[in-house]
């Protein structure tokens, strides 16, 4: 049976959570088994919540879902074989989609979680209906914090076609690999230059920070993103480097790619700084790959920044 066929017969937003539930997948790249069960039911219940308020048109419900109004949605759209990218803010997709005037809800398959210690990343496929009919279609990549008030929605970044669009995109290129991002950090890190480590990402306004176990600052545009990054490291030492390791990449759509690594901040032979991030990219024809969203997990930290 068609999975259109399945989800008339059902309500829809019991039809996006059984789905969710049947598509589901975890990879935990620690290589420690399958995540916990209550972390991975809290983080579909979330990708539930988020479909089934864009149904509603419920602004107030799928607010709630993010970290704050500094989140960010990403859209590559690939109309007519010339992507081009607009960066929202919540508020902005939240405005953006309760305008629309027909029914609309998504339908995700093919569900692949990563997992680290109080951040995720979610990519799946999605194929929207409106008013019943099958419309635009894409990749999500969602960017995931654990807070006191449970998992949040840090950024999305998203490809988005017309079902009538009959575009091959498997031949167009944006350039180098999004892993090349990790060394340009490196060198704007290392000679601390906040300009430089701001041209790696989509936007100055793009997530980027750090934290240990659990996210429970209040998330502000002034402290927590790409284009303040180096300056909120105040008394780290101008000699204090960082390399990134166990970098593990996967380009989603062609245009959206998440990666996972470990990182060290280190003062010569002296480690001030330790842990993992989580990464996510957005491809564009004119710049080329852009990171999206950064969190930095921090393991174990001697520094006093």
């Amino acid at each position: 049976m068609k999975t259109t066929s399945m989800i008339r017969n059902i309500h829809f937003p019991i039809a996006i959570t059984f789905l969710i539930w049947l598509t589901g997948c975890i990879a935990d790249y620690k290589g420690g088994g399958p995540s916990k069960t209550e972390t991975r039911s809290e983080l579909r219940q979330l990708l539930s919540e988020f479909a089934v308020s864009e149904e509603e048109k419920n602004a107030e419900a799928h607010r709630a879902l993010y970290l704050s109004d500094a989140a960010t949605v990403n859209f590559v759209l690939k109309n007519n074989g010339s992507p081009n990218t607009a960066t929202l803010t919540r508020d902005q997709w939240i405005g953006f989609f309760t305008s629309w005037d027909y029914e609309y809800f998504p339908v995700y398959s093919d569900i692949e979680f990563t997992i680290k210690k109080g951040m995720a990343l979610d990519s799946h496929l999605f194929q929207g209906f409106r008013d019943g009919e099958e419309d635009l279609f894409g990749n999500d990549l969602f960017m995931y914090v654990n807070t006191n008030e449970g998992w949040k929605i840090v950024s999305l970044s998203a490809t988005i076609t017309a079902p009538d669009d009959p575009t091959d995109y498997t031949d167009l290129q944006i350039g180098s690999n999004p892993e090349t991002l990790f060394k340009e950090l490196k060198n704007a890190f290392d000679s601390k230059d906040q300009d430089a480590f701001d041209q790696s990402f989509i936007a100055p306004n793009a997530p980027c920070f750090r934290f240990k176990n659990r996210f429970t600052e209040n998330f502000t545009a002034n402290a927590h993103t790409a284009g303040v990054f180096l300056h909120q490291l105040d008394g780290i030492d101008a000699n204090a480097q960082i390399d990134f390791s166990n970098i593990k990449l996967s380009i989603k759509d062609g245009y959206t790619a998440r990666a996972s690594a470990s990182y060290t901040i280190a003062l010569g032979r002296r480690t001030i700084e330790k842990g993992n991030l989580l990464a996510t990219f957005i491809g564009t024809l004119e710049q080329g790959w852009k990171l999206s969203a950064m969190v930095f997990s921090i393991d174990k930290s001697l520094a006093s920044y």
